[in-house]
């Protein structure tokens, strides 16, 4: 059932030709063909402020050669005219935003008027919205969490408690903001709601998608069948593969290689405690602000 105040749009060129802000809201691999059937009726006047956590795979960037995975922001940048883009990201599990409990987000852009639209968008007495200029650090860190949630779901499947999951979000925490750096983005972004507030809520809710994989995977099921039985995307999966493609041969991504392997090479769940517990490093704190 539909809200009163909601309107149901099959036309894409109709709906770009009477909306100035547009809010996808899609599975990561369905922008090609987004920005396909609407990059001849989006101009520059056109605000976007998606909500996808989630890669795009791209041919090679034509000014770096590079064939980095792309942001939705970056990929609308490159194949469309729009440049006024925006992300909301934040702990936002769909199912308590319905119930009309308290949430909050931040919606990250380089420009201030979609920060401001946004929020007078979102916000309400139960959401409230913050911003952020740093618009690829807040992707980044709706990205990247993904991956991190399958294995807090893996350490639940095995029991193995409270603290030990804790240990390996710090720890995964810091892994994340690695990449991060390593793609030129700063640390402070993570330590909000696009980073550790997503962290928090992902990492031990039974309502989170990729929290409920690394369960089922640690519980014994194989990949094709939970595969099968989602209705919903789960992007920590392509997450994880694009990030084993472009990080392969880096030490410094041992939660992300071993979740590889053990969801794509059938290795142990058990074996995703050795990386957190047999880390080398000293620092406590492996990334400054």
């Amino acid at each position: 059932m539909l809200h009163d105040n909601v309107t149901l749009e099959t036309d894409l060129e109709h709906l770009c030709n009477t909306c100035e802000v547009l809010i996808p809201a899609i599975p990561s691999d369905n922008y090609p063909e987004l920005a396909q059937a609407i990059q001849h009726v989006i101009n520059p006047g056109h605000f976007i402020i998606h909500a996808t956590k989630g890669f795009i795979q791209s041919n090679a960037n034509p000014d770096t050669q590079s064939h980095r995975p792309l942001t939705v922001s970056e990929y609308f940048e490159q194949f469309t005219t729009v440049r006024r883009i925006g992300m909301i990201a934040g702990p936002n599990l769909s199912h308590e935003i319905h119930q009309g409990l308290p949430a909050g987000a931040v919606i990250g852009s380089r420009f201030n008027e979609v920060i401001t639209i946004g929020k007078e968008l979102f916000s309400s007495d139960r959401f409230q919205v913050f911003g952020s200029n740093d618009l690829l650090a807040i992707e980044l860190a709706g990205i990247l969490k993904n991956y991190i949630a399958i294995g807090a779901g893996i350490t639940e499947g095995l029991k193995l408690g409270s603290n030990a999951r804790s240990l390996y979000i710090t720890r995964a925490l810091a892994e994340i903001i690695y990449i991060a750096n390593r793609l030129g983005v700063s640390s402070t972004s993570f330590l909000g709601l696009a980073g550790v507030g997503d962290l928090m809520t992902t990492c031990q809710s039974p309502l989170s998608r990729n929290f409920t994989v690394g369960y089922r995977i640690a519980k014994g099921e194989n990949i094709e069948s939970i595969i099968q039985d989602s209705i919903e995307t789960i992007e920590g999966f392509k997450t994880l593969k694009l990030i084993h493609n472009e990080w392969r041969y880096t030490s410094r991504i041992p939660i992300a290689q071993v979740l590889h392997e053990i969801l794509f090479d059938q290795k142990d769940p058990k074996s995703l405690v050795d990386v957190f517990m047999k880390a080398t490093g000293e620092n406590d704190v492996e990334f400054a602000l």
